[in-house]
């Protein structure tokens, strides 16, 4: 086999590899001073939806939102190029399906605050990832 056909072939499996490469769900947006209550917005950079009943979401203060909590079916997923949000504190009911209420381990609906307004960070887990933050976000003061 010459070096050519083989570097082809080399490259060529290098290409399949990072095509498939999956980018993780970022926390893309907190509104954490809202009158109508709080909002945690995540984001799916892949075109696949991705399956997140296995994802968490924590706050610096330790408050978690899991969305095997959530009420909703077994599997749940983050369409592709899409967007979830996660709700806290005295917000209404949505019909959105990409609406998701923070709830407690009891499975009641949080309706005190998440976020702390002087600044806070919020860590996304997978738990198929070992308990090591797959992404975060922090706004103004966070400490």
């Amino acid at each position: 086999m010459s070096r050519l056909a083989v570097l082809t072939a080399l490259l060529a499996c290098l290409v399949s590899t990072v095509a498939m490469a999956q980018e993780p769900i970022r926390v893309i947006w907190i509104d954490y001073d809202n009158d109508q209550g709080e909002t945690i917005v995540l984001f799916n950079p892949n075109p696949e939806p991705i399956n997140i009943t296995a994802y968490r979401i924590e706050s610096a203060g330790g408050q978690t939102f899991r969305f095997d909590w959530s009420g909703e079916a077994t599997d749940i997923f983050i369409g592709g190029f899409d967007v979830v949000r996660v709700h806290s504190g005295p917000c209404g009911p949505s019909e959105d399906t990409r609406d998701f209420r923070w709830r407690t381990s009891e499975g009641e609906p949080r309706v005190e605050e998440v976020w702390r307004n002087e600044g806070d960070v919020a860590y996304l887990y997978d738990r198929r990832e070992g308990g090591i933050p797959i992404d975060s976000y922090s706004y103004p003061n966070a400490n």
